[in-house]
């Protein structure tokens, strides 16, 4: 197998892999984000940047640089000309020609710096109103772009532009801070917070407290009362606010591959290390990193997590030298801390380190005053995803929701009201849904429900399988695994 070839299976691999993470991307910025972050990989370049333009008027409203070897400490000085009619109506990989500088957005440093020569740019499409432009630097050891190069941009400049027209507006308003502020809180932190009830007023004060400090938080609570929303607003009104959240679900990841997801490995540091890669920490340098489920963390991946946690400082795995990151950390656990810390199950030094601050959501059978809010907001939001001009959910499951127990929480409330939503309020098929509620053989029946769902799903997506995972907020391999084998 020859040079070429292994090159362009390691790029094929790298971009099957970051096409399946996509899928469950939900936010049109966090997807150009992750694509910044993704091309010095695919194209092996010294850095990749990001730039978001409103239209027509062509002002600058975000940016974002990711390199390949080391955090960026600095920015360039940013020259903005006029873009080219053709670059806005055709949107395709464009080598930037220092002749026709006038026709393309370019960055320009005064010093010297991995950014000072852009090589190519890859514009892209929100909506529209705004223009994204993806720009790579220089090959390593100054080597010359390849045709299989231009194509694989090409493939995802295209995926890009999709996923992003496809997806929800309703987080674009978060890009409208100025570029080089970084503001308390650029979005209302509570607009995904609904309730009126005693305990989400007092969630709402802690907020408004903790949020501008670094202090750790703990979030505890049950499956499904929303801990990693409460994560977002914290993040959303802190001063870390303009970076994206870096995510993590411990009780996903192998415990082998717990310290290379949290840390990055080097190149050849085991088999199937292709490239150098940047863990959880690095990527969420001067921002926040909300690891979910930190209950379910090994022993020895913990004591791992303490010892960053006590400088910032950290290697990759198969590496020699240190990288510091500048980390705040949320987590959040449906475990009780406090017995596994007896049990020996969790370390008391590392509670203390990430319990600076401890967040507990109740569950909603708790403060059930709050049900009515609540499915008013997700058939709001449902009508709007599956342009079904619902004016109010069928009676006879109305007054169900309103005294149900709900042992999924309002993770459970969401799929109910969705359910009614795809099913446009049939009688029977909410019969089913009630019915299917009992307490009795809740788990097995909920899993019916949610792959009965599933399938609804797919059939508004003409059995599109990526479209419905999508959609439904999940990888296209769980989707399959959801429906089980005949799904194959």
């Amino acid at each position: 197998m020859n040079d070429d070839t292994i090159n362009s299976t390691r790029s094929l691999s790298l971009l099957a892999d970051f096409c399946e993470e996509m899928e469950t991307i939900a936010d049109p910025l966090i997807l150009f984000e992750r694509a910044c972050r993704f091309l010095p990989q695919l194209t092996e370049t010294a850095f990749s940047s990001l730039l978001l333009f409103e239209l027509p008027s062509g002002q600058l409203i975000y940016k974002n640089i990711s390199t390949l070897d080391s955090p960026v400490t600095r920015w360039p000085r940013l020259v903005c000309r006029q873009i080219d009619e053709a670059v806005l109506q055709q949107g395709t990989v464009l080598t930037c020609d220092p002749q026709q500088a006038d026709r393309f957005l370019i960055l320009l440093d005064e010093e010297d710096g991995p950014w000072q020569r852009c090589e190519l740019h890859l514009p892209l499409f929100w909506d529209g109103n705004h223009f994204a432009l993806l720009s790579v630097g220089q090959k390593q050891n100054d080597a010359e772009f390849s045709v299989a190069d231009l194509q694989l941009l090409r493939i995802l400049g295209c995926l890009l532009s999709r996923w992003a027209i496809s997806l929800s507006g309703a987080e674009k308003k978060r890009v409208t801070a100025p570029v080089g502020r970084r503001p308390l809180r650029c979005v209302d932190p509570y607009a995904d917070i609904i309730g009126n009830s005693p305990a989400i007023q007092e969630i709402k004060k802690i907020i408004a407290q903790i949020a501008p400090t670094e202090a750790s938080v703990l979030i505890t609570g049950e499956s499904g009362t929303g801990k990693e929303l409460l994560a977002r607003a914290i993040h959303r009104s802190s001063r870390r606010s303009d970076k994206a959240m870096v995510v993590m679900n411990c009780a996903s990841i192998p415990e082998t591959l717990v310290e290379s997801e949290l840390f990055g490995h080097e190149k050849g540091a085991f088999t199937g290390a292709i490239c150098r890669r940047k863990g959880k920490f690095e990527l969420a340098h001067t921002s926040t990193l909300f690891l979910d489920e930190i209950g379910d963390m090994s022993l020895p991946a913990q004591a791992k997590l303490l010892r960053v946690l006590q400088d910032g400082i950290f290697q990759r795995v198969g590496g020699e030298d240190s990288v510091q990151a500048d980390v705040r950390l949320i987590s959040a656990t449906n475990k009780n801390i406090h017995e596994m810390i007896r049990q020996g199950g969790f370390r008391e030094d590392l509670f203390f380190r990430i319990n600076l601050v401890q967040i507990e959501l109740l569950p909603l059978r708790e403060h059930l005053e709050d049900v009515p809010l609540l499915i008013d907001f997700f058939l709001s939001q449902f009508n709007e995803k599956y342009h079904a001009g619902l004016s109010r959910i069928n009676q006879e499951l109305y007054r169900f929701l309103l005294t149900y127990d709900y042992p999924g929480n309002v993770r459970e409330l969401r799929n109910m009201v969705e359910r009614a939503v795809i099913f446009h309020n049939n009688p029977e098929a909410i019969r089913r849904m009630i019915h299917s509620s009992d307490p009795a053989n809740q788990s097995q029946r909920l899993a019916e429900m949610e792959r009965q769902h599933i399938l609804a799903v797919l059939q508004q997506t003409d059995h599109n399988k990526s479209e419905a995972a999508r959609r439904l907020g999940i990888a296209r391999k769980t989707l399959r695994k959801k429906l089980g084998p005949s799904s194959s």
